[in-house]
């Protein structure tokens, strides 16, 4: 599960960018922003 950074968040292991909450399997991928938000190639 993700949260907000500073509110329990802990990164969902196997994402693209642990860092990232908004980017991983199963995001919504916003076109022509240059950002892979669901990792896929």
């Amino acid at each position: 599960m993700h949260r907000w950074p500073g509110s329990s968040w802990r990164p969902k292991k196997g994402d693209c960018d642990d860092e990232n909450p908004w980017i991983g399997p199963g995001q919504e991928e916003s076109p022509r922003n240059g950002i892979d938000e669901d990792c896929k190639p």
